[in-house]
């Protein structure tokens, strides 16, 4: 295996990604990003800007500046030689572990610590954010049907992603939305002994449910 270049992170590969699928200003990537990347490996835009400019300046990838609407220039990045070598070197490696990064999940976890109604609102955030990335996976997996994605040649690629995202945007939109109904049965944070039960309840129920994944719970 290569040689990583030095200074590079995951964004910069994650970029380089997107400048391996076609050129494209820094304004149409972060359009594209905003579609798929976006919702796992989300980056401000500023964040997009300035690596893409990195990269170019590392001769990963090229910028050249030519008119734009009503005159004004653009600058089209693309990825050079050495850039698909670096992605690809990066590619043979192992990825980092898995993590969560759910900022409405802490707040349930901390939620003993406030009020009821800072629990259901976070609970309701996570209900619309899950219900935004089903849309979204629904307007680009009705592309892949109907033939007209802009990058259709890789959907036996995109459909694994798909399904990640699809599967992850409906559980996540069915646990808050199966959340919000048990919370509001209860009148404070502490619903007393009768949700106490329920709840053991339901944790006993999803451990007898296991589904046959093949995974060796003994271990």
């Amino acid at each position: 295996m290569e040689q990583l270049p030095a200074g590079l992170t995951t964004t910069s590969y994650a970029l380089l990604g997107q400048l391996a699928l076609r050129p494209w200003t820094v304004y149409e990537m972060t359009r594209n990003v905003a579609r798929t990347l976006h919702w796992f490996w989300p980056r401000a835009e500023s964040v997009l800007y300035q690596e893409t400019r990195r990269l170019a300046d590392r001769g990963l990838a090229t910028a050249t500046t030519e008119p734009g609407s009503r005159g004004r220039p653009r600058t089209i990045y693309a990825i050079t030689p050495d850039g698909i070598a670096a992605l690809r070197s990066w590619l043979s490696t192992a990825p980092a572990p898995v993590t969560l990064h759910f900022d409405a999940v802490l707040r349930v976890h901390l939620a003993p610590y406030g009020k009821k109604e800072d629990l259901v609102s976070a609970l309701e955030s996570a209900r619309t954010d899950a219900e935004g990335l089903i849309r979204q996976a629904l307007v680009i997996g009705t592309e892949f049907v109907e033939g007209h994605h802009q990058f259709q040649s890789q959907v036996p690629i995109r459909a694994i992603l798909f399904d990640y995202l699809w599967t992850f945007g409906l559980s996540t939109w069915m646990w808050a939305d199966r959340s919000l109904s048990i919370v509001a049965s209860w009148p404070s944070l502490n619903p007393g002994s009768a949700a106490e039960a329920a709840a053991v309840d339901s944790i006993r129920s999803q451990l007898e449910g296991w589904p046959a994944t093949g995974i060796d719970l003994e271990k």
